[in-house]
């Protein structure tokens, strides 16, 4: 029997790993966007000059593997900009950005299957009037909606189009209302495909951010408010869990300064109250929201403190309230650009630009589920501007962000990532089951995701264990073993995994052997589940001199191998050859004792006899 623990990653020394270029040197590249799959598949896009126009690339980068080179998504010869990347978890990405037609900018999208190439983009809003601001979402299934606002010759409308898994793009819906602008949309997509935008739209006073919901196959809700009217209300963003509960944030004008508010919607219901997430005081903008499979949402904004620009987070747990503001980016230092993401376990890793240094940098926090934020860390190179940043995790704790910087005459785009996982224990295999002294293989094929392997290691659960992906073992006793291997990478984080290995005693054999037609016929048991191997020798004591006190010499007269299910009772026929013949023949007239033995079989002495009862 076997029985499993979950994986346990352990960290002993998660850190920012040294950037990575993804751009190519010699033409301006700038606003990146990078997305993870659970596994640790990365695929980031950005813009990018080639000498005449404005193009999207994109490089991908596998678990495990390297950064491949940027491939063109857009077709040169028109400028391509705003773009957006989603990946599932299969590893299959989706990139959208707006691309100039000749008359207007329409908004394009191209996939990529996991392992295959960027397929041929495709238009996804109707061409005739400019569209802008392209976001998208894609859940861990496939299914993707995206939105972008679009002009219908009098106003900008939010529009949104969808994709179930394995289909096609279906026409896109006006799901902001005609007759004033709107602007900024946000997207997200809950695993069962349904999907939350947000954005904000003028009332003709104010802006104000409404949001619309669509249950997976059907249709777009009516636009609801989402902030309260009278006061101005900007920057919209949205998270929603698997439960379908969706947070919002913003930043509203209170009277006297920008605060960042947020809210909540659950599934069929309407928004609840606006919160205020940041202190009152001083303006309070660029708001984020990251939320986890539990329901646990975290929240960063910047915040004036004069003299300087300080970033600050508040958390919310599932159905709770919004806890107290706290700081991420040191007193004193300007920052700008905050992103925010969060891992299934409820990490946060959070990024941004720090604006003071000379010259800028990109810094970064993280804070544990069941703690509190560290202090910050510079994760660019120091020596040229960082700016624009952006953050994603896979399911296992690792982190990657990408940013654009200048090399002194271009600026190129870079990744760097937060090795905060240790390896995936792929392949993993451990027998079930075994017999005492039986030799078993055990095997597991690691992966990290980042950092190269540095150790394999068994604990077999008798006081001994073995190193390396492949090892065996023979256990002396039986009883139930709980067998761990555990693995690590070069930054000494790992992963720990145990089966319980059942050794049962080896096979047995009735107490008597029959002779019959040149064979001896054995009755073997096999306790364990798992089977049994090995192989038999049967050996005779014959009567060496008649009339004389008894004397004996134990002869061999057949052997044979045998493979039996588990938990059975088996006969196994030994041939009888040679030599051997003469001395059964003989051992069956006086009924003497014969040995039963072998390297996977518990030794028995039986007695060899040619009747229906055994001679004694």
């Amino acid at each position: 029997m076997v029985a499993g623990s979950a994986a346990a990653p352990a960290q002993a020394a998660p850190r920012w790993l040294p950037p990575s270029d993804l751009s190519a040197a010699g033409r301006d590249a700038e606003a990146p966007q990078v997305a993870v799959a659970p596994a640790g598949d990365v695929v980031a896009v950005w813009s990018r000059f080639d000498g005449s126009n404005t193009i999207v690339q994109a490089a991908v980068r596998p678990a495990g593997g390297s950064w491949m080179p940027p491939e063109d998504l857009s077709v040169a010869g028109r400028d391509a900009e705003e773009p957006d990347v989603a990946i599932d978890a299969a590893g299959n990405a989706v990139a959208i950005w707006r691309r100039h037609d000749g008359s207007k900018y329409i908004v394009q999208t191209a996939t990529r299957p996991a392992g295959g190439a960027w397929q041929q983009a495709i238009d996804l809003s109707v061409a005739g009037q400019t569209a802008k601001e392209p976001r998208l979402a894609v859940n861990g299934t496939g299914d993707a909606v995206a939105v972008w606002t679009r002009h219908d010759g009098l106003d900008f409308v939010a529009q949104a189009a969808t994709r179930a898994a394995g289909g096609s793009w279906q026409s896109p819906d006006d799901i902001s209302l005609p007759g004033q602008d709107a602007e900024e949309p946000q997207v997200a997509i809950d695993p069962a495909g349904d999907a939350v935008a947000v954005w904000s739209r003028y009332d003709g006073s104010r802006f104000v951010v409404q949001s619309a919901r669509r249950v997976a196959g059907g249709a777009w809700q009516g636009a609801l408010d989402v902030s309260v009217a009278g006061q101005h209300a900007e920057e919209p963003q949205v998270a929603i869990d698997p439960a379908g509960n969706a947070v919002a944030v913003w930043s509203r004008f209170d009277g006297a300064k920008d605060v960042v508010q947020a809210a909540v919607q659950a599934p069929g219901g309407g928004w609840g109250p606006g919160a205020d997430l940041s202190p009152a005081g001083q303006n309070a903008s660029e708001p984020q929201v990251a939320i986890d499979p539990a329901g646990n949402a975290v929240a960063v904004w910047l915040r004036e403190n004069s003299p300087t620009e300080v970033i600050q987070s508040s958390s919310r747990p599932a159905g709770g309230s919004w806890e107290p503001a706290v700081p991420l980016s040191a007193a004193g230092n300007d920052a700008e650009a905050p992103q925010v993401s969060l891992d299934p376990d409820g990490n946060a890793l959070a990024v941004w630009s720090r604006t003071d240094a000379t010259p800028r940098v990109i810094e970064a926090a993280e804070r544990p589920a069941s703690g509190g934020w560290h202090a910050p860390s510079v994760i660019s190179v120091i020596g040229r501007n960082s700016n624009e940043p952006q953050v994603a995790s896979d399911s296992g704790g690792n982190d990657v962000a990408v940013w654009s910087r200048e090399n002194g005459a271009n600026t190129i785009v870079q990744a760097a990532a937060f090795d905060g996982a240790g390896p995936l224990l792929r392949s993993l295999s451990v027998p079930a089951a075994g017999t005492v002294d039986r030799t078993l293989s055990f095997s597991v094929s690691p992966l990290d995701v980042w950092s190269p392997i540095g150790s394999v290691d068994w604990a077999f659960g008798d006081g001994s264990g073995a190193s390396g992906e492949l090892v065996s073992h023979a256990f002396a006793r039986p009883g139930a073993y709980p067998v761990a291997v555990t693995a690590a990478d070069l930054l000494a984080n790992s992963t720990t995994t145990s089966r319980t290995v059942t050794i049962y005693p080896k096979p047995s054999a009735g107490r008597n052997v029959r002779i019959r037609g040149g064979r001896g016929l054995l009755r073997l048991h096999c306790p364990s589940p798992a089977g049994c191997e090995g192989a038999l020798r049967l050996i005779a004591a014959v009567e060496v001199g008649p009339g004389e006190r008894r004397a004996f010499k134990r002869r061999r007269i057949g052997r044979t191998s045998f493979a039996i299910p588990g938990a059975t009772r088996t006969t196994v026929r030994v041939p009888i050859t040679g030599k051997g013949r003469a001395a059964a023949a003989r051992a069956r007239r006086s009924g003497l004792k014969a040995q039963l033995t072998g390297p996977d079989v518990k030794h028995r002495i039986v007695v060899l006899y040619a009747g229906r009862r055994p001679q004694r």
